[in-house]
């Protein structure tokens, strides 16, 4: 079917429906229709806008891999040329938009300790476990609550933080 798709001239030329498609392809955690897209000329070295059109988020390959919650594209991104410090629009590393989009689901713990292997500040837990603080208080609205819910919820996912480095000052 890719095949067909890609056999288009149209298709072909269209950079930017390529690198839109990626990005999609990526926040979902698609792996293998990831690995086509490059193949037929996405890249991943470039900045991505956010899910919807009017959104600047500047997102990382790495960023938006990490925010999928998913092994096999984290290792991807990870195995690729990536900055592991760079930041969104929102000034947001691939560490902290895995702890704030990985779906609800998952065990992010050791997707955490993946990128802080390869070199993630550990700083970046403490603006979560902040971040978090301030949504219980009330002095921070974030636009998907349920991001923080798990961590306020479950205060085993605190200590695991600061288990990993959060000295809780940021």
């Amino acid at each position: 079917m890719l095949k067909i798709i890609f056999g288009s001239s149209a298709v072909r030329a269209d950079q930017t429906g390529k690198q839109r498609a990626l990005a999609r392809a990526v926040e979902a955690g698609y792996v293998d229709l990831a690995l086509v897209l490059i193949q037929e000329g996405a890249d991943p070295t470039a900045r991505f806008a956010g899910e919807y059109a009017d959104q600047e988020q500047n997102e990382t390959y790495l960023s938006l891999a990490a925010a999928s919650g998913v092994w096999a594209m984290l290792d991807d991104a990870l195995s690729r040329p990536h900055d592991i410090h760079a930041v969104d629009g929102n000034g947001r590393t691939a560490l902290v938009n895995l702890v704030y989009n990985a779906p609800q689901k998952e065990d992010i713990f050791p997707l955490v300790d993946r990128l802080l292997a390869a070199g993630a500040d550990h700083s970046e837990l403490d603006r979560i476990l902040l971040d978090t603080c301030q949504a219980n208080s009330g002095a921070h609205r974030p636009r998907r609550q349920y991001q923080y819910a798990r961590l306020q919820r479950q205060y085993a996912s605190l200590s695991i933080l600061f288990s990993r480095g959060s000295t809780g000052h940021a």
